[in-house]
């Protein structure tokens, strides 16, 4: 665990957008994954409200963007390396806005372009497992999906849970595999200038040797999700407790997107 750490301080004097320096990726031990977890939470609670504004701002950005087909996805690289950016305490203090920082990359054209057409192969990824896991999930799965949404079912229902339980079991798992896929793309593309394909292969090549690491991350969030979750539902209806819940979720989402900055930030080494 020292190790993990003297390896995440050694980045705080480093500089987020020079490309001339050539990076490695360290192999890590399996308890690493339960370390992103702690380190996220420290990164978290360095600025909370910092990062809370970004990460409701850019969850705001993407609920526009939704409403126009696959250009929220293509705009997604982008607008995360903003938000990480502002998560990395590495970076200089700077007077510019918070909401210039989350859109730092808009204003540097040779990585937006990158970083779009990185977006493109994210959005096509994206589009094409869906399509894959929603074939293999079936049409029940489909059918109960557009009825809860219409609300003529009852989501507590014992038959409509297993339903959507057994569709989720194809969606997450290959859901997931893409996310892996362009874990550090982001990163490796608008910080270090790697083209898209190498940032591809070294991302696998990375997320294939900390692959235990990844496990005991992944099960964590899921098991801190599952808990959450356990936790609102047991929550008495019509309280003002109930007013908490979004607020919970977003300080949340917020540890959860540091954490994932975190196995960057011990994963990556940069060759003086």
């Amino acid at each position: 665990m020292n190790n993990l750490n003297k390896h995440s301080n050694s980045f705080k004097s480093s500089t987020v957008l020079d490309t001339s320096k050539l990076i490695t990726f360290r192999t890590l031990p399996a308890v690493a994954g339960f370390y992103w977890i702690y380190r996220g939470w420290l990164l978290f609670i360095h600025k909370p409200w910092t990062i809370l504004f970004a990460v409701t701002t850019l969850y705001a950005i993407n609920l526009v963007l939704a409403v126009i087909p696959l250009i929220g996805l293509i705009l997604n690289p982008a607008l995360h390396l903003g938000l990480i950016g502002i998560i990395a305490i590495r970076i200089a203090p700077t007077q510019e806005s918070k909401l210039k920082q989350l859109l730092a990359v808009f204003y540097r054209p040779k990585i937006l372009n990158k970083m779009l057409r990185l977006g493109c192969a994210y959005s096509v990824s994206i589009t094409v497992s869906m399509l894959l896991a929603m074939g293999l999930a079936g049409n029940d799965f489909l059918n109960m999906q557009q009825k809860i949404v219409d609300a003529t079912v009852n989501i507590n229902d014992a038959e409509v849970q297993a339903i959507m339980i057994d569709g989720l079991m194809y969606i997450v798992p290959i859901t997931l595999l893409v996310v892996l896929l362009f874990w550090f793309t982001n990163q490796l593309v608008g910080w270090h200038g790697q083209s898209i394909r190498k940032a591809l292969f070294f991302n696998i090549m990375a997320i294939w040797r900390n692959k235990l690491a990844f496990i005991v991350y992944i099960a964590s969030c899921f098991a801190i999700s599952i808990g959450l979750l356990l936790l609102i539902t047991l929550l008495p209806a019509n309280t003002n407790i109930q007013v908490l819940i979004l607020p919970t979720i977003l300080i949340f989402m917020s540890w959860f997107l540091c954490s994932a900055y975190a196995t960057y930030e011990s994963m990556v080494q940069i060759i003086e």
